[in-house]
């Protein structure tokens, strides 16, 4: 039986260190060890030689390890890069790796960080590879590495032991991987958020993209981005407080380029975009400009659903369903046609005579929920759009801030899961507006200009619609 793990390192890191005098590499390695354990049901069989050696050949016996590995996790560190045999390790594996069978998608070498290095002397192969930082900088530009004292070593042994499982796992069961999430780099005020979404997508068993370190030159970066998102099954985008550093080459932050390329998506995977409590109170003007534009322009886009005051156990909750319960398959045509009747909850009185008109000519008419929670209203009211086969939009006075909502609503329906084209949708206005008022109407939709007293043949061109798309006459 070959070994599941290979530790390469510098023995110096391994040197007792502290008033606790930790081994740190001994440390890592005994608690991955159990974590993998309890993660994975079994024991796992890691690799680590103990020996200090200086420049000599590998021996048979290491040799022999790193040919049976099927993952190499190295610990990085400014002696590491100086080290001749850990050099040596790096590229026996390689060179094994190149004669095996591909292993699916996922890389079967992991990059630990204890000390901070300069990325330019990394490997080239594994330069871009995404990295388990066991350290934290302060504002001064030092660096303190993470001890097992601290609740962040705890929780970066379990990220490396969560992604070590599930590279084990899909070797061993191949095509059994579930979809890929991408979960766009954000800013440091959202990091913790980030890596425990991550850690808990990774726990269901997703991928998680981008899984390599993404370029900071404009022209690299976006192509990356791009790829990235045609492999996920859907985005999320955190947005903190600050606006986050710009690209070279660009004149807009890494955070606002995922979402404008997520947005500008033509096959309508949906986004999840999560605007945190403190971004409320935006820390610089970029980032105040940004919120605007994400609310105005992005949100308006098929397939995102922006959640601003919510907090992260909904945004979670909702990412969940999304990746769980996909969109039904299109159901077939029922007896009724269904029109979904929406309105302000003070209005259901004055839109009776048009629910019974429209129930005579045999349509099945859905009105919004009047009771229940806010959360619970508005899930049926997503539910409803999915489903029915025609809209009608009741407005009495013309509130344009409640109407345009509802037409964006409209736009947002393929992100919630509904799969056919409305077959038809009608803005019922009762009363007379001003002709101003009326062109920042969407021309998407049939307008019905009411009366006092409901009059039936006001109502024909949105089922002359309805009939003309679904087929068939009433």
């Amino acid at each position: 039986m070959g070994y599941d793990l290979f530790i390469s390192y510098s023995h110096i890191d391994d040197e007792p260190w502290g008033a606790a005098k930790h081994r740190w590499v001994n440390e890592l390695h005994k608690e991955l060890e159990a974590r993998l354990a309890m993660v994975m049901g079994r024991n796992v069989r890691i690799w680590r030689d103990p020996q200090v050696r200086g420049n000599e050949q590998l021996t048979p016996l290491v040799t022999a390890a790193l040919s049976d590995a099927r993952m190499f996790v190295f610990i990085l560190s400014p002696r590491y890069l100086k080290s001749e045999w850990c050099s040596r390790e790096f590229d026996g594996f390689m060179q094994d790796m190149r004669r095996r069978s591909p292993c699916g998608p996922r890389s079967p070498i992991l990059k630990i960080i204890k000390t901070p290095v300069n990325r330019a002397e990394l490997p080239e192969p594994v330069r871009d590879l995404l990295g388990y930082e066991f350290f934290y900088e302060e504002a001064s530009g030092r660096f303190r590495e993470l001890y097992p004292e601290t609740k962040e070593f705890w929780q970066k042994v379990d990220d490396l032991a969560q992604d070590v499982s599930g590279f084990l796992v899909g070797v061993d069961a191949p095509g059994a991987e579930k979809k890929a999430v991408y979960l766009a780099e954000c800013t440091e005020d959202v990091r913790l958020v980030r890596d425990k979404i991550r850690r808990e997508l990774l726990q269901r068993g997703y991928r998680v993209l981008p899984d390599t370190t993404l370029p900071w030159n404009a022209d690299e970066l976006l192509p990356r981005i791009r790829s990235d998102l045609d492999r996920a099954a859907l985005s999320v985008h955190l947005v903190g407080a600050r606006y986050g550093l710009i690209p070279e080459g660009a004149d807009r932050s890494i955070v606002e380029l995922q979402v404008e390329a997520a947005s500008d998506r033509e096959d309508q995977k949906s986004r999840l975009v999560w605007i945190a409590p403190q971004a409320l109170q935006p820390a610089e003007p970029k980032q105040e400009e940004f919120l605007q534009r994400l609310r105005q322009v992005y949100a308006e886009k098929r397939g995102t659903e922006l959640l601003e005051q919510k907090p992260l156990e909904e945004m979670k909750t909702r990412l969940v369903d999304k990746l769980e319960n996909p969109p039904p398959p299109p159901r077939p045509l029922p007896e009724k046609q269904r029109i979904y009747l929406i309105c302000e909850p003070d209005h259901v009185p004055s839109v009776k005579p048009i629910v019974d008109y429209l129930r005579r000519q045999g349509y099945q008419v859905d009105l919004p929920l009047t009771e229940g929670s806010e959360q619970e209203r508005r899930q049926d009211h997503q539910d409803t759009l999915v489903w029915c086969d025609a809209v009608l939009i009741y407005s009495a006075g013309l509130r344009q801030a409640w109407l345009r909502a509802k037409q964006r609503d409209l736009w947002k329906a393929p992100g919630w899961g509904r799969t056919k084209r409305m077959a038809a949708q009608a803005i019922y206005i009762e009363g007379s507006p001003q002709s101003e008022t009326l062109e920042n109407l969407s021309d998407e939709f049939i307008l019905v200009h009411g009366t006092a007293a409901f009059a039936p043949q006001s109502m024909s061109g949105f089922l002359k619609q309805l009939r003309g798309l679904m087929g068939g006459t009433r």
